[in-house]
């Protein structure tokens, strides 16, 4: 190497050394320079980022220390270094990223041990910003709001350059000062004063702020180490501050909408719906914490972002398959993301009302659907699966079939013209159809039938009614339902005596979880009982005349409706005792036993017992018919016995089961 190489590289070493010197001196000339001159050496980048990062302290604008610390002169040129430093280390941050992971690795150790002060000096600017950032303004964005979007956009840079080596330092505490500062810079900017149907922001503008705020906060959802933080924080929050994230992203929705709203189809093919599909998303998967989620449901929030979503029904998805974000949307709200009861009777049925079912069959008319897996795209699997499995509840199976019956008959021809719709949509229809069948009878007939949980004979169990029912609860409990006095006292020195005080509890859990079923509720779940009963005789024939196969002389027939198609199987007494959902036994109790007993015991009776699944829960229904056959003549030219049937359903028993935590799946154990 020449000699005159040499003395230029010395000019040029000794030009960064005076930088930096002058830099960390607080020459807020040399600072603005080192933000637009970064040196591209290593040594000289770790020194010139310890100097920036130097700067960064708060403590020396406290207002109780200051004086002590720095004369009053010296305040503004403190303010004006820090401002220069934080630009500065915004040049930093993009220089890192483009370095190799060796380099990056040195470039962390310098400003780890700093991370707590940088997060301060952020939260500092944004509280502070109509004054400290107001020399920085770009066009388009206030004052008062620069300031957090700065930080938001900073913290996402340092989560993308560092996130990894905080993981492998295991420096929980500075991952939970970012993480913080990032959820504390959501809440502070992402509802605006200006009603946001009311925005005049422009989309380049809405580039500038707020997205920023929801970019920082997506890189943290992204991730698990921040993630769970995320969610350790949101645990912590109060219902009003829960009920204040909801309201941030409302605010978000609708203002995303408002300023990018296509005029006309044309614009809507080329609209990029991305950011507000994926805002959507965040909000569902923070509705994991129980809290929030809760909040969401009781704001009414998924059916609020649906509606969104069918004003955007021409825009097409990001996703491979470019189907609507209309869809796209649908396919995160549902089923939801927190699979717990409260969650799925709260938001199921307004989901239905604004139109979820306009939106699967949709999705299932696209060209190029499979017959296999006409859903792929639907992150939880077939949604009308999803809506099989639900619709044994009362609530859902109203708006189910409110928005089945509201379909245009143009819709349903297409269905029937389209033989991979056709096929999916019947075996959806089929095997909701006995949940409808029972539910209109029960809510259309102007007889009520006697309801009495006693499980001796009496005259009000099933004796029918033109003025309405008598049945009593019991006082206490609110759990069974007598038809008279002398019922309840049989039964109280039976069984209620021991279950009262422990089924009130237990009703009262239920009712705070959203999973307790009304009597009224429970006479439809006993109703498909009483529906199934002379079906399954009809499909398998009386116990005397089967001559082969599981059902040979079975009386107790074990309907799974957690299978889809449901399963019909027949059991023993003691296999009946052994029905785990969700891990937990289903017949635990005495009075559950003693109904199985009496079934096994009685040659007479038969058993049907039926499960289902709705979020955390189980449940099941038993009931015990009565029956016998009745020869008649055998019909000519037909060798089999010509029997008529005769039955009736002794009683009923329906009881809600929860599930193990962490074996809750779509299966029964039998043992």
């Amino acid at each position: 190497m020449s000699k005159h190489t040499l003395g230029k590289e010395s000019k040029l070493d000794r030009e960064v050394q005076q930088l930096l010197d002058f830099a960390s001196a607080g020459s807020l000339e040399h600072l603005y320079h080192l933000e637009y001159n970064w040196p591209t050496d290593l040594n000289y980048a770790r020194k010139a980022l310890e100097i920036t990062l130097s700067h960064l302290d708060i403590s020396k604008f406290d207002p109780a220390t200051a004086p002590s610390r720095t004369s009053s002169q010296e305040l503004p040129h403190k303010l004006y270094a820090m401002k220069a430093s934080l630009g500065i280390l915004n040049t930093a941050m993009d220089y890192v990223a483009g370095m190799g992971r060796p380099q990056v690795q040195e470039m962390f150790e310098v400003f780890q041990p700093y991370t707590s002060k940088v997060i301060a000096c952020l939260d500092f600017c944004a509280c502070y910003s109509s004054v400290v950032m107001v020399d920085r303004l770009p066009a388009g964005v206030s004052a008062k709001e620069y300031g957090n979007n700065a930080g938001a956009s900073m913290t996402k840079k340092l989560l993308d350059v560092f996130l990894k080596l905080y993981e492998q330092a295991e420096d929980h505490n500075s991952l939970t000062d970012i993480v913080r500062y990032v959820l504390k810079s959501w809440l502070r900017g992402a509802s605006g004063t200006t009603p946001p149907e009311e925005t005049t922001r422009t989309p380049q503008e809405y580039d500038l702020a707020p997205a920023p705020l929801f970019a920082a906060l997506s890189t943290c959802i992204d991730h698990l180490s921040t993630r769970t933080i995320l969610h350790e924080k949101l645990n912590s929050f109060n219902a009003r501050a829960h009920w204040n994230l909801v309201k941030s992203f409302e605010y978000c929705c609708i203002e995303w909408v408002t300023v990018h709203r296509p005029k006309d189809v044309t614009e809507a093919l080329r609209l990029d719906c991305r950011y507000f599909t994926t805002l959507v998303s965040a909000s569902q998967e923070l509705s994991l914490v129980p809290g929030f989620s809760r909040a969401l449901v009781k704001f009414g929030f998924t059916a609020f972002a649906l509606e969104l979503g069918l004003e955007l029904r021409q825009c097409l998805s990001v996703r491979t398959c470019r189907g609507s974000v209309a869809t796209e949307i649908a396919s995160l709200l549902f089923p939801p993301r927190r699979n717990e009861v409260f969650e799925i009777v709260g938001t199921v049925p307004d989901l239905l009302d604004g139109g979820l079912l306009d939106v699967i069959i949709d999705d299932l008319l696209l060209l190029g659907k499979t017959m296999e897996d006409p859903f792929y795209t639907w992150y939880e699997g077939n949604p009308l699966i999803q809506l099989v499995g639900m619709s044994h509840h009362p609530y859902i199976l109203d708006a189910l079939y409110s928005a089945i019956e509201g379909l245009p008959e143009a819709v349903v021809e297409t269905i029937e013209g389209n033989p991979v719709a056709l096929e999916h949509w019947d075996r959806f229809k089929a095997a909701t159809s006995i949940h409808r069948e029972v539910h209109e009878l029960v809510l259309n007939s102007d007889q009520q039938t006697g309801v009495c949980d006693c499980l001796s004979e009496c005259e009000g169990k099933g004796k029918v009614s033109n003025g309405g029912s008598t049945s009593k609860k019991c006082s206490w409990c609110h759990t069974v339902v007598y038809c008279g006095l002398d019922c309840q006292r049989t039964d109280w020195d039976a069984f209620h005596k021991s279950e009262c005080s422990g089924n009130r509890y237990y009703r009262i859990n239920l009712q705070n979880q959203g999973g307790w079923l009304s009597h009224s509720s429970q006479k439809s779940y006993l109703g498909v009982l009483g529906n199934l009963f002379p079906r399954i005789m009809g499909a398998f024939a009386p116990p005397n005349h089967r001559t082969s196969g599981d059902f040979l002389g079975r009386r107790i027939y074990a309907v799974d409706f957690l299978e889809f198609p449901a399963k019909i199987r027949a059991r023993t007494g003691q296999e009946l005792l052994q029905l785990r959902p969700g891990g937990a036994l289903a017949f635990n109790d005495a009075r559950s036993r003693e109904i199985i007993r009496e079934s096994e015991e009685d040659e007479s009776i038969h058993l049907v017992v039926c499960v289902w699944q709705l979020g955390q829960y189980y449940v099941v229904a038993l009931g015990r018919f009565s029956f016998h056959e009745i020869e008649n003549p055998p019909l000519p030219g037909s060798s089999r016995p010509n029997v008529t049937m005769a039955y009736r359903m002794i009683n009923g028993y329906v009881k809600v089961v929860e599930a193990v935590p962490g074996i809750l799946g779509e299966r029964c154990y039998w043992e």
